[in-house]
């Protein structure tokens, strides 16, 4: 069984001004910081720091359940918020006039007017003793054609795409930044080495729907579970994983033919519909845990496909990214009087500013304009993303982490995810903390480490 999940959301951020767009802003987003080095842990067991392309980057802290994480994600945004706010203020203090914009998505045009990806990782942590390769070769099938529930939708050279990761994909197996796969090759559990792996999955879209991050995250988790307990024993496997992955994207079309191993063809549809069927039959045979967030996941499943299979895109409006972003941008494009498949760059860029304005994270982003109108599903409350916000979850070592950095705010820069180093000024010596067990909220390490961290700040 999944043991704790996370993710990892690459934001894109930038400087708005009438001189133009600056991307180059990221030291303006960690003001009010404790720190001077861009790498810090916070008080809700986040994780918040600068990754490669000098973006910012929040990890959620570790969380049982798929609704958890839902919150978790959402009160990074909150934070996201708060950064925005102080970095402008900053500018101001600078005489910048302009406005930073934070946007949850994974494209952009980049300074060169080619395409640059913001990426979204998926963590499932997992016991070590089921094999990578039993996970590989039994779940790529699902994560190519989840994305008809799953895609956050994106206009390519005027032709509306499902996913907005999948073109940028290179292989079933690959590094995270360049030779990018659906799944990363790291071997890097962050807990127990002996015990425990994490699944790395990179291909998914960063979702600014609830629903739809709910329906992502929790459909994934139950088939690692099925892995794990040795249940998908059949599942057959598409011949060219990477060009249907991109081709199903390309098309919009829940019905294409995909080309299976056995020289069968099969559709995204029927795939998912396999994987959700055994999901029902192990949930309620060999599952001994009936937990209700299970069987809302598959009922809101069942629902999902049974809707792309009859074609009924209406009842998904308010729920899927990408049917809710197509939409409202088909409305807008025609009130506008926009022209797809034009070739006058003014409307190709106003075009672009729409299709951008879903996905940022303030009042004025699309999506957040709708969710204020009702126009939504939501799963999870403002008020229990507030407590998300402010406070880590209180079922994993991430309470222990949260906890530290709210009493002592210098260690954000010093904790890890399973350890915390310490030098003693007296003694000399090194005091190395391990948490390693992510279901252990370890109360009397945060008792040993406020006592011993309380005699370095004595001295």
């Amino acid at each position: 069984m999944v043991v704790v999940l996370g993710s990892e959301t690459e934001y894109g951020a930038l400087y708005i001004s009438e001189e133009g767009i600056s991307t180059k802003i990221y030291h303006y987003l960690f003001e009010g910081i404790d720190h001077l080095h861009y790498n810090v842990f916070l008080p809700n067991g986040s994780r918040y720091y600068v990754d490669t392309g000098n973006h910012p980057e929040c990890s959620t802290p570790e969380c049982r359940t798929a609704r958890d994480l839902v919150r978790w994600e959402k009160a990074n945004e909150l934070f996201m918020l708060r950064q925005k706010r102080l970095g402008i203020k900053k500018l101001r203090e600078k005489g910048y006039t302009g406005d930073i914009g934070i946007i949850k998505h994974n494209t952009a045009d980049d300074i060169d007017g080619g395409q640059a990806t913001f990426g979204y990782h998926e963590n499932y942590l997992i016991h070590r003793k089921t094999s990578i390769d039993k996970v590989i070769t039994q779940i790529i099938p699902f994560l190519v054609t989840r994305q008809i529930y799953t895609g956050a939708g994106n206009f390519v050279k005027n032709k509306y795409h499902m996913s907005q990761r999948a073109r940028f994909m290179c292989y079933e197996i690959g590094d995270t930044t360049y030779n990018r796969g659906m799944i990363s090759f790291k071997d890097e559990p962050l807990s127990n080495r002996d015990k425990y792996r994490r699944v790395h999955i990179i291909s998914g879209d960063t979702n600014m729907s609830e629903y739809t991050t709910y329906l992502k995250l929790g459909t994934t988790a139950l088939v690692l579970d099925m892995i794990e307990g040795g249940y998908l024993k059949d599942i057959p496997s598409i011949k060219n994983p990477i060009a249907e992955l991109r081709g199903i994207s390309k098309n919009l079309d829940v019905n294409k033919p995909i080309l299976l191993d056995n020289c069968k063809r099969t559709t995204p549809i029927e795939v998912q519909r396999l994987y959700c069927d055994l999901a029902e039959k192990f949930y309620f045979r060999e599952m001994s845990s009936k937990d209700p967030e299970t069987l809302d996941i598959l009922d809101k499943w069942n629902y999902i496909l049974d809707s792309l299979a009859k074609g009924d895109f209406d009842s998904l409006s308010n729920k899927i990214d990408w049917v809710i972003k197509k939409n409202l941008l088909d409305f807008l494009i025609e009130k506008m009087g926009l022209t797809l498949g034009s070739s006058d760059p003014e409307i190709i860029n106003k075009i672009k500013d729409l299709d951008m304005g879903y996905h940022y994270i303030d009042d004025d982003g699309f999506y957040n304009i709708l969710k204020k109108r009702h126009k939504v599903m939501r799963i999870v409350s403002d008020e229990e993303i507030m407590f998300a916000s402010e406070n880590p979850p209180q079922n994993t070592r991430a309470k222990l982490r949260g906890d530290l950095v709210r009493r002592y705010p210098e260690l954000g820069g010093i904790i890890g995810w399973s350890r915390l180093p310490l030098l003693t000024k007296k003694e000399s010596k090194n005091l190395n903390f391990i948490f390693d067990e992510p279901l252990n909220t370890y109360p009397v390490l945060f008792d040993c480490i406020s006592e011993e961290y309380g005699k370095l700040l004595s001295y």
